[in-house]
């Protein structure tokens, strides 16, 4: 029977699998890099954020970065989103001293999340930019009608990736059942998660509209 560090170091190679994979997926269907203005000032966004966390109730932090990954998932595509993510979580765990398997983990898990968000968004047949970020926008049109319907489904599969994936982790860990843990990590805080992500829509629609009036989108982020 397989130990417990050797059950948890299954569970973070088959998550960093699965992110190189989806990761190489999203880079043939890339969009255009964004730039270093804009992928620095998400990228800095984000990693302060993440240094913004709150206790869950069975060991795991949670922190409100997912903002700016949704953000720049939508914005700049899922490949330049999931490196915003992944980079911003490698810069969290490094100042917090997590262990070499648990940034790994972290990482690998955030990078999955947007990409596979990002890329199930785009089979439905959303835009990335969504079509309500261009300028002229008529909420009336179907076509922005359903960018914004696929945006819930965007958020859903994001956090559905990572409660799962973190949820998995700690009950390993913890030598508890997943159900248990899920329920008792997620029950609480979904409704806020899925709520705040309207936040990331604010975020590139100021983002976009700054670049358009003064050319710095960046700007928008203040």
């Amino acid at each position: 029977m397989l130990t417990r560090h050797a059950r948890i170091g299954i569970l973070v190679a088959f998550v960093t699998v699965c992110a190189l994979a989806i990761s190489g997926a999203a880079w043939t269907v890339r969009l255009p890099f964004p730039g270093w203005w804009p992928f620095a000032t998400f990228l800095l966004v984000a990693t302060i954020l993440e240094g913004l966390n709150t206790q869950l109730r069975v060991a795991a932090r949670g922190s409100t970065s997912f903002i700016m990954h949704l953000a720049a998932g939508l914005l700049f595509g899922g490949f330049w989103g999931a490196a915003i993510a992944g980079i911003s979580t490698l810069f969290g765990d490094i100042a917090r001293k997590n262990a070499p398997i648990k940034v790994l983990f972290n990482v690998s898990q955030r990078v999955l999340a947007v990409a596979l968000a990002a890329t199930l968004y785009q089979s439905l047949g959303g835009e990335l930019p969504p079509t309500y970020l261009a300028s002229g926008g008529n909420l009336s049109s179907q076509v922005v009608q359903r960018d914004l319907g696929l945006f819930l489904v965007y958020a859903v599969a994001y956090f559905l990736v990572n409660s799962v994936a973190v949820s998995a982790a700690v009950a390993l860990s913890s030598e508890r059942a997943f159900r248990e843990v899920w329920h008792l990590n997620t029950r609480g805080v979904i409704g806020y998660d899925l709520g705040a992500s309207v936040i990331a829509l604010l975020v590139d629609i100021l983002y976009t509209g700054f670049d358009r009036w003064i050319g710095f989108g960046s700007a928008g982020l203040i």
